[in-house]
């Protein structure tokens, strides 16, 4: 060939260079008529797509294959868009991915699967999605952002975001979504943050959002849902290191099982409530396997029961909130916990067995606390570090109510206490029970009855009638300072040494 060129006139040789250097660039050019999709415009780095040439203004949006990269595609003005499988496969996008305006867009499974490069930013607004499907973002990796704001999806399947890796930012805004299915937002990858927040309303939000997806932090904020799972959150979730509720509503709590068929999440962090709202059932059990769960100025219905029980978290705190019931199991057999408080919380009742067959559970506290009626049995068959009473006041405490329960250290301080029945401490054993500077309107003469603990110390209190002390074992015995109504006989106390 090179000898066939050194034959050639000179002029002859550049024109035949010219022509192949032209035939080189229109193979190398990005983007070529011949190759744009239909429906679309093409420049060099920017595909823009409508559906205002479209029959009915609606499409399937053609695939993007043979095109290698563009920097940017544009796709907005449609009634109906279809994204169908594969719709980018082999494309490499260089920043952005926009679709705006369309009325109704579903998005089918694999629809962003094979892409070579997924673009800086993804985003779809002022759009109605009909149907986000199982896969439907598959392999959509190494992006900063997937943003989904002013949109009304119907339905988002489970796994629909399955796969979707590598990712800061997976953002809903101002977003009307009927149904998130078990596992919506499952199986993500290395996402640093989940945020759905901004005049968010949900339909029904099913259990176990999150299944075995790994993220850095998940935001709910300024939701309504109006009906949720009591398994919705963190159940089943792999590691994370927070989630967060802020100023949401749940108007009621449905159930598609009993949480039996969940397991807790793989590693949690912080799991933070703050004015949360639940009419309906909140099951502890759900948060099994987190660091701390912390409510903040919130107000629940009821604190219910699971198959599922709390295990192995650091702190459960209720703060400044209010709870009507906590219902019997809510708490059954929990293990493993550093410390359960509620703090200037109002609790109506605590439900028999609420609180049974606990272990290993280091701190129980009542901290400046008002609950009406601590029924009977509600401690039962537990074994406690410290069980605190302390800056509260206790309306009406049934027979029996801790009973058959070790616990190391029992305190009743600094308290207001209303009807304190007989046997309340029934079968419970303590290695130092302290009852200090509380004020009690009514207790029956047999309020201890069946306690017994190393050391006891019932001193300066305020007794509004005549009480006595009965049918209780101790090692060392401590009463001073205590007042009564009355000037009672002492007779008692040679009853109660004998």
């Amino acid at each position: 060939m090179i000898a066939y060129l050194s034959t050639m006139s000179g002029r002859f040789r550049l024109s035949l260079l010219i022509v192949v250097w032209f035939q080189a660039c229109l193979a190398s050019d990005v983007v070529t008529s011949a190759r744009c999709p239909a429906y679309c415009v093409c420049a060099d780095t920017v595909i823009v797509c409508t559906c205002a040439d479209a029959p009915s203004n609606h499409t399937t949006l053609d695939s993007f294959r043979g095109i290698e990269y563009i920097g940017k595609i544009f796709i907005h003005s449609c009634r109906k868009l279809v994204i169908s499988a594969d719709t980018f496969a082999g494309l490499a996008v260089g920043h952005e991915i926009s679709i705006t305006n369309v009325s109704s867009l579903t998005v089918q499974s694999y629809a962003f699967r094979d892409m070579t490069k997924c673009p800086d930013q993804l985003t779809v607004r002022d759009s109605g999605l009909e149907l986000v499907a199982e896969n439907a973002f598959a392999g959509f990796r190494q992006a900063k952002h997937v943003w989904f704001r002013n949109v009304s999806v119907g339905r988002i399947q489970t796994g629909a975001f399955r796969h979707l890796s590598d990712v800061q930012y997976l953002y809903f805004r101002e977003a009307n979504i009927g149904t998130l299915e078990t596992g919506a937002l499952g199986w993500l990858t290395n996402v640093s943050n989940v945020f759905m927040r901004g005049r968010l309303a949900v339909g029904w939000l099913g259990p176990a959002l999150l299944k075995r997806s790994t993220f850095g932090k998940f935001v709910l904020e300024d939701a309504k849902i109006e009906t949720a799972d009591a398994h919705a959150l963190v159940v089943g979730a792999g590691r994370f290191d927070s989630v967060e509720l802020f100023n949401c509503r749940i108007g009621r709590v449905g159930t598609t099982g009993d949480g039996a068929t969940f397991d807790p999440t793989d590693g949690g962090g912080r799991v933070h409530f703050f004015n949360v709202a639940v009419a309906g059932p909140l099951c502890m059990g759900a948060f099994s396997n987190v660091a701390e769960l912390h409510f903040d100025q919130c107000r629940f219905d009821r604190l219910g029961a699971s198959a599922m029980r709390l295990r192995d978290v650091r702190s459960v705190a209720l703060v400044s909130s209010s709870v009507g019931a906590v219902d019997e199991g809510a708490f059954d057999g929990a293990r493993r916990v550093g410390s359960i408080r509620f703090d200037r919380t109002l609790i109506d009742h605590i439900a028999g067995g609420s609180f049974a067959s606990l272990h290993q559970v280091d701190y129980l506290m009542l901290l400046s606390t008002t609950v009406q009626t601590v029924h009977r049995s509600a401690f039962r068959d537990c074994s406690i570090g410290s069980l605190i009473v302390d800056s509260s006041r206790v309306q009406n405490w049934h027979s029996s109510s801790i009973e058959s329960t070790t616990v190391d250290q029992l305190r009743v301080v600094d308290s207001r206490l209303g009807t304190v029945a007989s046997g309340v401490f029934r079968r419970t054993l303590a290695g130092e029970f302290t009852f200090k500077r509380n004020n009690i309107t009514d207790a029956d003469p047999a309020w201890l009855a069946d306690l017994h603990a190393d050391r006891i110390n019932v001193s300066e209190n305020r007794f509004s009638n005549q009480i006595h002390f009965a049918n209780f074992s101790f090692g060392q015995l401590q009463l001073t300072g205590n007042q009564f109504r009355c000037q009672c006989s002492t007779s008692w106390l040679d009853e109660m040494i004998r």
